[in-house]
C-alpha cells in the first residue's frame, strides 16, 4: 500500500499554480504529494494517470471547452472529486481543502442505488467513460481484501485494497497500485468461497458529483449506481435518466463482497 497519498490538481485558472503552491505549504507536514496536472500533450494518458495519482482534483471553470478536454483526461479515475470555481480566493481553497481532508482521511462515505437497467443512449449526453473491471477477493481475517485489475481499451492498472467497515455506508479504506506481477501472485490467496465479479462502470460528472454506474453479466434488468461523499449527510443530485428502485447504501446484500459470495 502506498505510504504517501498522491493528488492532482486539475484546473483551467490563472491562479492554479499559486493555488498548488498554498495547498503544498498548508499540506507539508501531512502524508501527501500534491502536483498540478493540465490537458496539454505531455500529459499522460488516463491509464497511466490511474497509477500516477491516487485521487484527482478538477477545479471547474468558466471555460466550458477547456473544462471539457479535462474531462477527457480525468472522467474514469477511481477517485475522481470536482470543486466548482464560483467562489475565489479563500472560499474557494476551503473548498479544496475540505477533498483533500476526506481523501487524506482514509474514510469511504458511499451512497450505493439499485437503478433499473440504464438508458445508454439517453445517459450518452453526460459522456460516460466505459472502465472494465475484475475484482477478486481474497482470504482475510482483517476485513474485505480485494484486488482489482481495472483498464479500458486493452491498457490495465493493477490496486490492492483492505476495507474495514465501521458503518453500513462508511469504511476505513487503504489502498494502493500493484504491479501485474503482484496481482497475479495475490491471485493464488483468492477466495474460493467467492467468485471474481467482472463488470463495466460507466463513469461521468452530473452537476459536479463523480458517479459511477456498475453494469454486471449476472444481470441485464438491473444495474448499481455509487457515489463517494464527504459526508453522510451530503445530498445527491440524481440525472432524470436514471431510475432509482431502491437506496441500498445500508444493505449488506448489494455489497461486492456479498455478490461474490453468491457466485452468480
Amino acid at each position: 500500500m502506498a505510504e504517501k497519498t498522491k493528488i492532482a490538481i486539475a484546473g483551467n485558472l490563472d491562479n492554479i499554480d499559486e493555488i498548488i503552491e498554498h495547498l503544498r505549504e498548508f499540506y507539508g507536514n501531512k502524508p501527501c504529494d500534491i502536483s498540478p496536472f493540465c490537458d496539454d500533450e505531455s500529459a499522460p494518458s488516463l491509464i497511466e494517470l490511474w497509477a500516477k495519482y491516487d485521487a484527482v482534483i478538477m477545479l471547474g471553470s468558466n471555460d466550458i471547452q477547456a473544462d471539457e478536454r479535462l474531462k477527457e483526461h480525468l472522467v474514469g479515475h477511481a477517485h475522481l472529486r470536482y470543486v466548482d470555481c464560483i467562489e475565489e480566493n479563500e472560499c474557494l481553497l476551503n473548498a479544496v481543502k475540505a477533498e483533500i481532508d476526506a481523501i487524506l482521511s482514509g474514510l469511504e462515505i458511499e451512497k450505493k442505488y439499485l437503478i433499473a437497467y440504464p438508458d445508454f443512449d439517453a445517459l450518452a449526453k453526460y459522456k460516460p467513460f466505459k472502465v472494465e473491471i475484475s475484482q477478486t477477493y481474497l482470504i482475510s481475517s482483517l476485513g474485505s481484501h480485494r484486488i482489482r485489475k481495472r483498464g479500458a481499451h486493452g491498457n490495465y492498472t493493477y490496486f490492492e485494497t483492505l476495507k474495514i467497515r465501521i458503518s453500513p455506508t462508511c469504511c476505513e479504506e487503504s489502498e494502493g497500485v500493484i504491479s501485474e506481477n503482484e496481482y497475479n501472485e495475490l491471485m493464488k490467496s483468492a477466495d474460493p468461497e467467492k467468485s471474481t465479479i467482472n463488470k463495466f462502470r460507466y463513469c461521468f460528472l452530473y452537476e459536479g458529483q463523480y458517479f459511477e454506474l456498475d453494469v454486471f453479466d449476472f444481470w441485464n434488468d438491473k444495474a448499481l449506481l455509487e457515489i463517494e461523499l464527504n459526508n453522510e449527510g451530503d445530498i445527491v443530485n440524481l440525472p432524470e435518466e436514471i431510475k432509482v428502485i431502491d437506496d441500498v447504501s445500508d444493505n449488506p446484500k448489494y455489497k461486492n463482497n456479498h455478490l461474490a459470495s453468491l457466485k452468480l
